[in-house]
């Protein structure tokens, strides 16, 4: 298992890898807002900073991918922070990570401390209450240096569609 770092022409050329990553994914939530339809678009039009697009592949396989940025800190500019692309106006953000292969996320939260000299904060928002990207965290042995804090945030509601008798939806 690798992580690498893919550009944003990487990521854009390997769409069709990214599609069928989400189509084998256990983030069922969070899938909209991790499509390359919705990250693409919300990076060309609102993305500050850097990408940091990471991907755990093995033999050529996509088992998780990460669609996070780098960018200032709005209150302490001088602070680092890694955020989900799509931060603020996605109603979940999460790692992608394929099923039955959920120790990729594992290998995400280990490259980023890995690679603390990129960021001074890591601060996911809008996670969904079952976020791969948090059981991937807890099933790690943090490094000493690591101050984790998780808040609970406002719910994002939901309906429950079905149709009835295959006609019109309920």
């Amino acid at each position: 298992m690798a992580v690498i770092v893919l550009s944003l022409a990487d990521l854009v050329n390997a769409q069709s890898r990214w599609d069928e990553l989400i189509r084998h994914s256990v983030t069922l939530e969070a899938r909209l807002f991790l499509s390359p339809e919705w990250v693409l678009t919300w990076w060309r039009h609102l993305g500050q900073g850097q990408p940091l697009f990471l991907v755990v592949t093995e033999k050529m396989q996509w088992l998780a991918m990460a669609p996070l940025f780098i960018a200032p800190s709005p209150l302490f500019p001088f602070a680092r922070l890694v955020r989900f692309i799509g931060n603020g106006n996605a109603d979940y953000g999460d790692f992608l990570v394929r099923r039955g292969r959920e120790e990729a996320a594992v290998a995400l939260w280990r490259w980023l401390f890995d690679h603390r000299n990129l960021w001074d904060v890591i601060a996911l928002h809008e996670l969904p209450e079952s976020s791969i990207a948090l059981q991937g965290l807890r099933a790690i042995c943090l490094p000493e240096w690591v101050r984790l804090r998780v808040d609970e945030g406002e719910p994002c509601h939901r309906l429950f569609l079905s149709r009835v008798n295959g006609q019109g939806w309920r």
